[in-house]
């Protein structure tokens, strides 16, 4: 998903693969799936909120050489 045309908020949450501090969770509600984030460990005020993508995809990883770190 393009994050510059969704209204979520987790659009805003960037990525990191080693240095995260959220982690996703799945909920259901109404049974309907719904993505969540909790945090991993304790976050600072001011922190930035970074989460694991989770692309795995050797092709998608060298056009998007970001997504190793």
């Amino acid at each position: 998903m393009d994050a510059t045309h969704s209204s979520r908020i987790g659009r805003l949450i960037n990525h990191s693969k080693s240095q995260y501090n959220l982690r996703t969770k799945l909920y259901e509600v109404d049974g309907k799936p719904h993505l969540g984030f909790v945090a991993a460990r304790n976050i600072n005020k001011g922190e930035e909120l970074l989460y694991d993508y989770g692309e795995r995809d050797p092709r998608t990883l060298r056009a998007m050489p970001w997504l190793k770190k």
